[in-house]
């Protein structure tokens, strides 16, 4: 029984810390923009974006949580 609590409690650290590294990697990456129903595995993501550059992550969008297994650079919008 203890060892389930200990589970469920591990489990929801690293969710709670997922959800609050994706919010501060939208402060510090303006055109950063993870919908509310995105998977919040993203947050093992590493985000390289350059000023103007955007990612938009949908609602729906899942990941399995590997911490830097999934990279996004991005570069400035150009116009055409």
């Amino acid at each position: 029984m203890l060892r389930a609590w200990t589970l469920r409690a591990l489990l929801l650290a690293a969710l709670l810390r997922n959800r609050l590294r994706l919010r501060f990697l939208a402060w510090v990456h303006p055109g950063l923009e993870i919908a509310p129903g995105a998977s919040p595995n993203l947050g093992g993501a590493r985000f390289t974006i350059a000023p103007g550059g955007r990612v938009r992550i949908a609602r729906g969008v899942v990941t399995e949580h590997r911490p830097g297994a999934l990279s996004f650079e991005v570069g400035p919008m150009r116009s055409t």
